[in-house]
């Protein structure tokens, strides 16, 4: 079911057709009579929208790899809420499908049909009370570790593997990056390093949630165009284990257990890590801040097709994605061992444009003795170019 919500405005006149209108729109309905009251009330009308949850991707739904005729019934869904701030908090939930409807994880429907958005008391898997439309509460947001044990990571190195100490986005790793890494200058009116580093790890340093109380910064940034991807690494066809990537404008991609909700690791590609100093004062902006925007296309090869991914057997799992309006470059991570990341490729050079164009993998019988065993190769368009806006 899709949904129009009309509001209405009657300029000079009391109009009961536009009052009847809102109502059967699910909007509201105003009387200006001057410009004044006018502004007033589209201020209101536009507040009331940026304030509703969005979600522009498509969910991500794993393919049952013990029955590949299947989908599996769990559905991965990003959601966001536009700000009149540089940072627009985002979350992934957990719902499922069950006799042609999206239940929550008490079984019941989740969606109000009369409006398209999720019901008040509805309670996404991973949360432990009704989340409803709110994208701020439950879901993997507030299901990220604790920031001294999170494994944060860069490509701030040659050395392809994420994991090693050198590429850490941690306090004890502060003497590998400059000022100009972070978006510093290091003047004496600025964080420091490690307060950027600390607060890119989730650290509360600036009250985000005007309480001081608290030190945790529970929050993600917004998927607004990226699709997540859902991988089975194994497990069973009733009880698979999957991992959740998506990716944030706030410049992340995230490793999430679909079973848990919980972080794994995240990565910040290293050309965003000058982005952190402005999230953290995180000021108002008339232009939207874009970081890693492009769908999670995973590459799944699986030799002997049983539905558990063994490097053993010679089976692997890539993720790629570009940027779209964050940059102009593609990543490519192996992630066969989900707990140990690593960049296979990038590519970035100066023909190219914004990376808006989803990588689509093929099988292309060429003679260049470069080519894989496989033959695979990965089809992109060649970019966005900004002088066209």
């Amino acid at each position: 079911v899709q949904t129009v919500t009309t509001h209405t405005i009657g300029f000079s006149i009391n109009l009961p057709i536009l009052q009847a209108a809102a109502a059967a729109g699910g909007g509201e309905y105003f009387q200006a009579s001057d410009i004044e009251s006018l502004s007033l009330a589209l201020m209101k009308i536009f507040t009331d929208i940026n304030e509703e949850s969005l979600s522009f991707a498509a969910p991500a739904v794993a393919v049952n790899s013990f029955k590949r005729t299947q989908n599996l019934n769990d559905l991965y869904l990003t959601a966001f809420q536009a700000s009149e701030q540089t940072h627009w908090p985002g979350n992934l939930k957990k719902y499922r499908i069950a006799d042609g409807q999206i239940v929550d994880s008490n079984g019941l429907a989740a969606v109000d049909p009369t409006t398209g958005f999720f019901k008040n008391n509805a309670q996404s898997y991973w949360s432990v009370g009704a989340d409803g439309n709110d994208v701020k509460a439950g879901g993997a947001a507030n299901a990220l570790p604790d920031p001294a044990v999170r494994k944060l990571y860069t490509n701030l190195t040659a050395n392809s593997d994420l994991t090693a100490a050198t590429n850490a986005v941690s306090e004890g790793n502060v003497n590998s990056f400059t000022f100009a890494d972070l978006g510093l200058t290091g003047s004496a009116n600025e964080p420091t390093k490690e307060d950027v580093i600390n607060f890119a790890r989730g650290v509360d340093i600036t009250d985000q949630d005007n309480n001081p109380g608290t030190t945790v910064r529970n929050s993600m940034g917004d998927p607004l165009h990226s699709q997540p991807a859902a991988v089975v690494y194994g497990g069973t066809a009733q009880n698979p284990d999957v991992v959740v990537f998506t990716a944030t404008n706030d410049g992340y991609v995230h490793a999430i257990d679909g079973d848990t909700g919980e972080e794994l690791w995240a990565f910040v590609p290293r050309e965003h890590l000058a982005k952190l100093t402005k999230l953290f004062f995180n000021p108002g902006s008339s232009f939207k801040n874009y970081g890693v925007d492009g769908d999670i296309v995973p590459v799944v090869k699986d030799v002997d097709r049983d539905g558990v991914i063994e490097s053993a057997d010679g089976d692997f799992v890539y993720i790629l994605f570009g940027m779209r309006r964050g940059g102009d470059s593609y990543y490519a991570l192996d992630v066969t061992n989900r707990n140990r990341p690593v960049v296979k490729w990038r590519i970035s050079s100066p023909e190219m444009g914004q990376s808006w164009s989803a990588p689509t993998v093929a099988r292309v019988n060429m003679l260049d003795n470069r080519l894989n065993a496989d033959k695979a190769v990965v089809i992109i368009g060649g970019g966005y170019d900004t002088v066209h806006d």
